[in-house]
Parts: structure tokens; sequence; C-alpha cells
């Protein structure tokens, strides 16, 4: 993620961009997603989407605008 939040992160996960086909992006994005839920249920913590909070799963773009220097 980069800035201060690295050191608060539990995991950090990106998806690849270089997929051939919608099907292999969408077989892909499912495991993404389970594999989010699992290390957020793992780490205790909330299932929330770019929340002020902390706590909680957080894009890229959302540490980009949000994150203290």
């Amino acid at each position: 993620v980069g800035g201060g939040w690295n050191a608060e992160t539990y995991a950090a996960v990106e998806l690849i961009e270089s997929h051939s086909t919608k099907e292999e992006f969408m077989a892909d994005y499912r495991l993404y997603i389970e594999l989010l839920r699992n290390l957020a249920d793992e780490a205790g913590l909330p299932k929330t989407l770019d929340t002020g909070s902390l706590a909680g799963i957080k894009t890229h773009e959302y540490c980009t605008n949000n994150q203290p220097n």
C-alpha cells in the first residue's frame, strides 16, 4: 500500500492484471474475494470496504487517496 498503513496491514493482496479472457478474470476474481473474506475472518476484522475505520478491507485506490503521509 505504501505510506504509514503498511505497518498496520494484516495482509496485502492484489489481483493480477494479466488475464487473457473475461472467464479467466471472473474465476480469479471469485478466488480473490474468497481470500479477502477468509483473511478478514482470520484476523478478526470486519468485512467492510473502504470505510473511515482503519479496520476492514481497503482498496488500493482508497489507501492512495486517504492514508496519512
